[in-house]
């Protein structure tokens, strides 16, 4: 049924290696920093929120 004549052309993979090693960093670069933005935000509105249980659960966790 799936009669595939495919050949991976490795030296393809292996001539732009480089590139795809600073691409995987950029992307994990991207990553931490949006968890980190993520991390402030949230802090920020449990910080300014007037609801009542999470003020209890942020001066639980600061204390």
């Amino acid at each position: 049924m799936f009669d595939f004549e495919y050949s991976f052309h490795w030296l393809t993979v292996w001539h732009v290696f480089p590139e795809m090693l600073s691409a995987a960093l950029v992307t994990i670069q991207v990553a931490v920093l949006s968890m980190i933005f993520g991390l402030i935000v949230a802090i920020f509105l449990v910080f300014i929120s007037t609801n009542k249980k999470l003020k209890k659960e942020k001066n639980g966790y600061i204390k």
